[in-house]
């Protein structure tokens, strides 16, 4: 009876998967009750057993006995997130100032290269993950089709940072950044909102998505502040709990 009624709750939820973690979204789906009984029992289903990190986002609204019985069953608070949505039929006009070239273009050790020196320094809480493993969890959520989505922007000569854009798993048209960021010596000079908007416009154009979500910690307010001139709209605010097997 306990598993049937888990299986139910785990429905009406969004499980991002990889290899080794495993990502619960749209907890605002739930009743706090729904919510408790996740919690208690999601550790014994097979859908999170042999699972590395699970991270759940627990919608703001949820009260705090949530919080305190994540807290008893082992989970720790890493952050607290906004998640935001575009339209991307009403997407300002694409400013296409730099040259996107994907991993087909330049090889996978360069890549790495940029993309660790773009996670310098982030105001997002820091990853339980190597860079190596990102790489390959990427790999694993997006299948055959992930070097389409490993892309660094270049103005001119020099690279500026990087993006990932790709459609949900599980979606048709919900597009995302599975990461976005410039690099330490170009930030701060009014080019992460542009990258942003060509981004948006890559999601539309190449992946031909129909909206866009993006998150970021609330401690990133230069984030918040793409978000907020790009038009993206707030959509939900979560705090953000790790169970990370032997910590």
């Amino acid at each position: 009876m306990e598993n049937h009624a888990l299986q139910n709750i785990v429905e009406k939820v969004k499980l991002i998967e990889g290899n080794d973690y495993i990502t619960i979204e749209q907890t605002h789906n739930l009743n706090t009750s729904e919510m408790l009984f996740l919690i208690k029992n999601l550790k014994d289903d097979l859908i999170f057993q042999n699972k590395k990190t699970i991270t759940l986002l627990v919608d703001h609204l949820f009260p705090y006995s949530v919080d305190e019985t994540l807290v008893q069953k082992g989970f720790k608070l890493h952050d607290t997130f906004i998640l935001v949505k575009h339209n991307l039929v009403e997407l300002d006009q694409n400013p296409a100032i730099f040259t996107f070239l994907s991993i087909n273009d330049v090889s996978s050790n360069i890549f790495l290269d940029k993309w660790s020196k773009v996670m310098q320094g982030s105001l997002n809480a820091s990853s339980t993950f190597t860079i190596e493993e990102h790489f390959q969890s990427v790999q694993s959520e997006l299948g055959t089709m992930y070097k389409d989505s490993y892309i660094l922007a270049y103005e001119g000569d020099q690279c500026v940072g990087g993006v990932m854009p790709h459609i949900e798993p599980g979606t048709e048209a919900e597009g995302r950044l599975f990461y976005f960021g410039l690099l330490p010596e170009v930030r701060s000079k009014g080019k992460a909102r542009l990258l942003h908007l060509q981004a948006l416009h890559y999601l539309k154009d190449h992946f031909h998505a129909d909206y866009y979500i993006g998150g970021t910690s609330t401690a990133n307010v230069p984030m918040q502040k793409v978000f907020k001139h790009n038009k993206c709209e707030i959509v939900e605010k979560h705090r953000v709990y790790k169970w990370i097997k032997g910590d």
